[in-house]
């Protein structure tokens, strides 16, 4: 199902069209569990991140009609937790991205009130502050994905507040640092 990015592409570069999009659309939507959610093909497991990928490239081909938008929404809205993280699936994994994810195909589906989205954005702020960054600074090299994360989820909120400015500009010195000395240092 990772084809978001080849079609974003194909949009981008005014080629969209040289895909079968009704090919592409029947396809995917065989890949819709019955909870709701997208698996990465027919017949496996649906997974927040699959349910995204597909919501994404139908709001690419304007084919969101297609969806029973409730559906999709309560999936995603079963997948949040107590403490406002998320889980990618049943099987209950918590990835800070998965706040992220859900957070962006609610507001692709204008299904935000699905969630507690308070919660969510407390939830990745709460990281911010228990050193989550600075584990992710030895952990992801390169991370344009940590400063969604961190600044997604609260950005669609409109609580951008919760971001602590000067953390967030550190990290990103220290990591852009690092990386010019692994690549283009001898």
């Amino acid at each position: 199902m990772g084809h978001t990015g080849e079609l974003t592409t194909l949009d981008l570069l005014g080629k969209l069209d040289a895909v079968d999009k009704e090919e592409v659309i029947s396809w995917l939507m065989q890949c819709q569990h019955e909870s709701g959610g997208f698996a990465g093909n027919i017949g496996h497991d649906p997974h927040i991140l699959y349910t995204l990928s597909a919501v994404q490239v139908l709001a690419l081909f304007d084919k969101l009609d297609v969806l029973d938008i409730d559906k999709v929404s309560n999936y995603i809205s079963r997948l949040q937790n107590e403490d406002g993280s998320f889980s990618g699936d049943i099987w209950g994994e918590v990835d800070t991205r998965f706040s992220y994810i859900a957070v962006c195909c609610l507001s692709i589906l204008h299904r935000l009130d699905k969630i507690d989205v308070d919660k969510a954005v407390n939830y990745t702020s709460q990281l911010q502050k228990s050193g989550w960054w600075i584990w992710m600074h030895t952990w992801w090299r390169v991370s344009c994905r940590a400063n969604l994360l961190l600044c997604g989820c609260p950005c669609y909120h409109g609580a951008l507040h919760h971001v602590d400015k000067d953390l967030l500009g550190w990290w990103l010195c220290e990591l852009t640092s690092q990386i010019w000395r692994s690549k283009w240092s001898p």
